[in-house]
């Protein structure tokens, strides 16, 4: 973060924490208080369901793939085909950003 540009907090003000620290900001003239103990504060949990909703995705896109391509009619049911085709791209973005959330939970 860049000093702010009010010279009243002073022009080296920063407010970034190391490794595994804290950051404290005080906006008030008042003495400012910080208790701290030793306790873990987060407790994250991963959701494991999404890996296997990938796998349920990416069965049911091969699945609809080749159900598009037997109902395939070559030009004579455009609407048909068409509504095949958005189905099938709806559900290749939704396995994609299933499969982006993995990874983000991941890493």
């Amino acid at each position: 973060m860049n000093a702010p540009r009010d010279p009243k907090f002073g022009p080296y003000q920063q407010n970034s924490a190391s490794n595994g620290g804290n950051v404290f900001a005080n906006q008030g003239d008042g003495q400012m208080n910080v208790h701290h103990d030793q306790r873990t504060f987060i407790n994250a949990k991963y959701r494991t369901w999404t890996g296997w909703a990938i796998i349920v995705m990416l069965v049911a896109d091969v699945a609809f793939f080749f159900y598009g391509a037997a109902a395939y009619t070559g030009g004579r049911d455009v609407n048909g085909d068409g509504i095949r085709a958005f189905g099938y791209l709806f559900m290749i973005a939704i396995t994609i950003s299933l499969i982006r959330r993995w990874f983000r939970q991941k890493l």
